[in-house]
């Protein structure tokens, strides 16, 4: 069908167009696209009066089109029409079955007693056998195409690598392909055995976390019974295994609060240092805990405002290399995915990784195909979703944000909570602020 052609008259500045001045400088920032330009200041002043009274945009038919190319201007409706077409793409996201995604916990237990960790309700459970049949026999009707993605959680995993060797070897024998391999460790037992395991089967990233400097880190992540320091083994075990194993990504989040954001370029620089190599990234995990009514961030935790002031800080020393240029969204988190589970070493699920020893967040088990909590599972599959929030249908930075975690949405809309959801782009100077640092990693 051919489109409709619309005169110069028809055309509207779109939602999701940010215009703003740097250093006498005029800048055009098309969100849908992410794409930046340098625009005169009568092209400035043009689209801002057209965008601040809602009007059609005066402008030769043919620059029009050029400027909608790039979503910066379209004909009324048409953000509108962008909204349902982002919705389809979140809700085929959601509802996709081709691939099966697992996250694994092949135990709860855990060398380590962070006073940060999420799971409350620690025990000491490992997964046998039955568990194990069950849940190839699960898997068998849930992956009819035999892909799979699979990622290696805990308390700490490599305290059953045998149960996890067990599953590999199981996943191989019956044929299955692995789309995605990924653990989550502690580091500490990540040793010659381990690395030799994922030799033979590539994992795509491993995730490993530093608590900080070693003195911060050895006063948090200890073993819990020796008390023993970790910082030098897990560094160590890195070297080791980052060398062993090149085509494997170690993200290396390191926590911070309120107490040591500063720290943390320095923390960068030595680590990128000491490890070297393309096979490393080194970024900041923000550590979230709870007030004493649990409805809202509390502690040291950082808020909003204060990872915008960090990221900032980051950006004026140099060191982010563009990174927190606004990226496009619908990533998407497979807490709502119906083909994403997290399965518990009893063969219990879980919809959110956060949930794991929470026996009030169990959605059912591998042994049944019955939901055991429909709330809960309703929740993650559509209430959390961003086009149920009429605030995030109507904002200009849903291209780069998509709503926010659904575990805090979940409790925001059950619990009475009040976390703030919203992304800090909304701080407009911090958004130029990263926008511009593209231009920076550019130079």
């Amino acid at each position: 069908m051919k489109e409709k052609s619309y005169g110069a008259m028809d055309y509207y500045v779109s939602r999701y167009t940010h215009l703003f001045r740097h250093q006498g400088q005029h800048y055009l920032f098309a969100i849908r696209t992410t794409d930046l330009a340098s625009i005169t200041p009568a092209l400035y002043s043009l689209l801002q009066e057209a965008k601040e009274t809602n009007s059609p945009i005066e402008a030769p038919q043919k620059f029009l089109e050029s400027l909608r190319e790039v979503t910066a201007v379209g004909y009324k409706g048409e953000d509108d029409i962008y909204v349902r077409e982002h919705m389809l793409g979140t809700m085929q996201r959601c509802f996709n079955q081709s691939i099966l995604s697992l996250v694994i916990a092949p135990t709860t237990k855990c060398n380590f007693r962070c006073g940060y960790c999420f799971e409350p309700h620690k025990d000491h459970r490992v997964m046998d056998d039955r568990v194990e049949d069950a849940l190839f026999q699960f898997t068998e009707q849930h992956a009819p195409h035999k892909r799979v993605s699979l990622l290696w959680y805990g308390g700490e995993p490599l305290l059953a690598v045998d149960r996890i060797e067990s599953m590999l070897r199981r996943f191989e024998k019956e044929s299955y392909s692995i789309y995605d391999h990924t653990i989550i460790t502690n580091g500490y037992y990540l040793d010659d055995r381990v690395i030799d395991l994922f030799k033979e089967y590539p994992l795509k990233t491993v995730q490993i976390t530093f608590d900080g400097d070693k003195t911060r880190h050895d006063g948090i992540r200890k073993d819990y019974r020796t008390g023993e320091p970790s910082y030098d083994r897990i560094l160590a075990n890195l070297i080791r295994a980052q060398r062993a194993l090149p085509d494997t990504l170690f993200s290396i989040r390191v926590n911070i609060d309120a107490r040591n954001q500063a720290e943390f370029p320095k923390i960068q620089y030595e680590l990128l240092e000491t490890l070297g190599g393309d096979n490393i990234d080194v970024y900041p995990g923000y550590i979230r805990t709870d007030s004493d009514d649990g409805k809202s961030l509390g502690g040291h935790a950082m808020e909003r405002e204060d990872i915008a002031s960090f990221i900032s800080h980051s950006i004026d020393c140099g060191g982010c290399g563009g990174k927190f240029y606004p990226q496009l969204g619908q990533k998407g988190c497979s807490a709502n995915s119906i083909s994403s589970f997290v399965v518990g070493p009893s063969g219990e699920l879980y919809k959110c990784w956060n949930d794991v020893t929470d026996p009030e967040k169990v959605v059912g088990t591998i042994f049944s195909p019955e939901v055991t909590n429909r709330q809960l599972h309703a929740d993650y599959a559509i209430s959390s979703l961003w086009y149920e929030n009429p605030e995030c249908r109507t904002c200009k930075l849903l291209p780069v944000c998509d709503g926010g975690c659904p575990y805090y949405a979940i409790r925001n809309l059950r619990q009475g909570a009040h976390y703030n959801m919203c992304s800090p782009f909304k701080d407009e100077h911090f958004f130029e602020e990263c926008i511009l640092s593209g231009l920076l990693a550019k130079k």
